[in-house]
C-alpha cells in the first residue's frame, strides 16, 4: 500500500513538473514573440523617422562652417542615414554623439564664437546625449526615442538660427561712444573678476 502511495505520488509530482516546464516554455516563447514585435516595430519607427535635419544657413554662415572640421564632421555624420538594423541605428548616434562632443573641445571660428552658440550646442549635445541613451535601452521605447529626435532636430534649427542671427548683430554699425562704453565694462570686469562670479 505504501508504495503503492509512493508510486502515484511520484507520477502526479512527475506530471505536474512537466505540465510546469511546459508552461514555464510557452510563457518563454510568448515573451520572446512579443519582444520581436516590439523590435520589428522599433525599426519600422526608425526606419520611417529617422532623420537629422540640418537647415540651410546663408551663405556667409555656409563659407564659415565649411572651414570649421569639425562641424564638417558631424553634418557628414548626422547626414548619413542608417538602414540595416537597430544596432546601425544606435552605432550611428554614438557616431553623432561623439562628433558634437569633439566639437565642444575645438576652437570656434572667429565669426560665430561666442558664448550663446556655444550654450546651444551645449543643449543639442545634451538632446543627443539622450536620444543615444533612450536608443541603447531594452526594450527602446519608442516614444522617448521620438521626443528626443524632434528634439535634437529643433536644437540644430535653434543653434544655426542663434548663429545666423549673431553675424547679423556683427554687421551693425555701433552707436557713437558706445565702443568705449563696452571697453570700460569689460575693464571693470577683468578688474574686479570676483564681483562677477558672485552675480
Amino acid at each position: 500500500m505504501k508504495k503503492t502511495f509512493l508510486f502515484i505520488l511520484s507520477i502526479f509530482t512527475l506530471s505536474f513538473l512537466s505540465i510546469a516546464c511546459e508552461d514555464k516554455e510557452k510563457q518563454q516563447q510568448a515573451e520572446q514573440e512579443r519582444y520581436t514585435k516590439h523590435q520589428d516595430s522599433v525599426f519600422k519607427y526608425l526606419e520611417a523617422n529617422w532623420k537629422i535635419d540640418i537647415p540651410e544657413t546663408s551663405q556667409e554662415l555656409t563659407d564659415i562652417l565649411s572651414k570649421w572640421n569639425a562641424w564638417k564632421e558631424f553634418k557628414q555624420e548626422a547626414e548619413l542615414k542608417p538602414v540595416t538594423s537597430i544596432d546601425a541605428y544606435q552605432k550611428k548616434i554614438a557616431q553623432i554623439d561623439n562628433r558634437l562632443q569633439s566639437i565642444t573641445f575645438v576652437k570656434y571660428p572667429v565669426e560665430i564664437d561666442e558664448k550663446d552658440n556655444k550654450a546651444r550646442l551645449t543643449v543639442l549635445y545634451n538632446s543627443v546625449k539622450n536620444l543615444n541613451m533612450f536608443l541603447n535601452l531594452d526594450p527602446i521605447e519608442i516614444g522617448k526615442v521620438d521626443m528626443y529626435l524632434k528634439e535634437t532636430n529643433k536644437n540644430i534649427t535653434l543653434l544655426i538660427k542663434n548663429m545666423e542671427r549673431n553675424l547679423q548683430a556683427k554687421k551693425i554699425p555701433l552707436e557713437l561712444g558706445e565702443e568705449e562704453m563696452l571697453e570700460l565694462i569689460n575693464e571693470e570686469r577683468r578688474a574686479n573678476p570676483d564681483e562677477q562670479t558672485e552675480e
